[in-house]
């Protein structure tokens, strides 16, 4: 039988205050006394908030489970340095020791820049959890983060599978494979994955600056029955290898930039495929850091590359884009699949490097 501990805490205002759990009963497993900054482990239960001027628990046994039980764990004074997390899940060994099945759930964390970080660590899953701070996860595989509020968004380094599901974020991804990223809401900075592959972004709602964005070294991807909206650019392919990539089914509107761009200087663009998609009302700004008269940028953009000597392997088919600042589809870069739609462009014609129809 795993010891529960039931954390009750008042305000506090010295490093590591001694937090004193309710007496045992003879119906319940002995109470443990934890404070802040200190280690945990077993079933460990808030019955009330904690505020900690220092880190706040530390998890480095497997089996662990937080219930915050709707109370907020909190850094007193303001907001910690990035070094002192809310929960840390894991440490760093010699021997890559791993800490396994990890829960986190049903409450709220603040004023931590990492609300959790966690390293090398398997199956740890957050559920339930509120936070205007961010996840951090490195060297770590099985990672599930659902039915939370990250406003700082979830990151990832060196990561194996991970699902993000149903959550409300300000951004995620990073680098890894066997990432699924669905079902999800997004109000800031949108995905970013890189260095990885094998992964999907599906279903997700954006409605910040950010869109989708897959960068250097990634393969086996699907973007797939995504709303984008007013992002700088709903979806952007850059960096250097992207192989077997596949942009489906999205629904892109007000970006500032394009709809969907395969960055000029991107290098070795393999097996990708932009199908289906359709693309409102872009290219009509804000621009970002653009300086100079406005630009205008086509809904669909797949240039040549810039990078002499680089051929790419893009294919465009039963795309339909409508009212761009710039051309509909600027594709010269690309292979026509057939199919593609565009109308009211700024620039005529409505489609270069790809045939349409209105």
């Amino acid at each position: 039988m795993r010891t529960i501990i039931k954390i009750a805490a008042a305000a506090v205002t010295l490093p590591l205050a001694l937090l004193t759990a309710p007496a045992a009963t003879a119906a319940s497993p002995a109470a443990k006394q934890v404070t802040c900054g200190s280690e945990v482990q077993g079933r460990v239960v808030l019955t009330r908030d904690l505020n900690c001027t220092g880190p706040g628990l530390i998890v480095k046994t497997s089996g662990t489970t937080i219930d915050l039980n709707g109370h907020t764990l909190r850094h007193a004074g303001g907001t910690a340095e990035w070094n002192v997390p809310g929960i840390t899940v894991g440490y760093y060994s010699d021997d890559y020791t791993r800490t396994d099945d990890v829960t986190i759930r049903n409450g709220r964390i603040e004023g931590y820049v990492y609300a959790v970080e966690a390293v090398f660590t398997e199956r740890l899953t957050v559920e339930g959890l509120g936070t205007p701070n961010a996840i951090s996860s490195g060297y770590s595989g099985g990672l599930t983060v659902r039915n939370s509020r990250i406003d700082g968004g979830v990151g990832l380094d060196y990561h194996g599978a991970a699902l993000i599901e149903k959550n409300h974020l300000g951004s995620a991804g990073g680098r890894g494979g066997g990432i699924t990223i669905r079902n999800n809401v997004f109000t800031d900075r949108g995905v970013n994955l890189y260095e990885g592959g094998d992964s999907q972004v599906t279903g997700n709602r954006f409605t910040g600056s950010g869109g989708i964005a897959l960068g250097d070294s990634i393969r086996k991807v699907t973007v797939e029955g995504n709303s984008v909206q007013g992002a700088l650019t709903g979806i952007t392919l850059y960096g250097i290898w992207l192989e077997d990539i596949e942009i489906r089914n999205n629904r892109i509107r007000n970006s500032g930039w394009s709809g969907i761009l395969v960055a000029d200087d991107a290098q070795s663009v393999h097996d990708v495929l932009i199908e289906g998609n359709k693309v409102t009302h872009s290219g009509f700004g804000p621009y970002g850091d653009w300086e100079g008269a406005a630009p205008t940028p086509p809904g669909i953009r797949v240039a040549a590359s810039s990078v002499e000597g680089d051929a790419r392997d893009v294919t465009l088919r039963g795309n339909r884009v409508r009212s761009s600042a710039g051309h509909g589809i600027f594709a010269p870069g690309g292979t026509d699949g057939g199919g593609n739609r565009a109308s009211g462009s700024k620039v005529q014609p409505d489609c270069v490097g790809v045939t349409c129809r209105r």
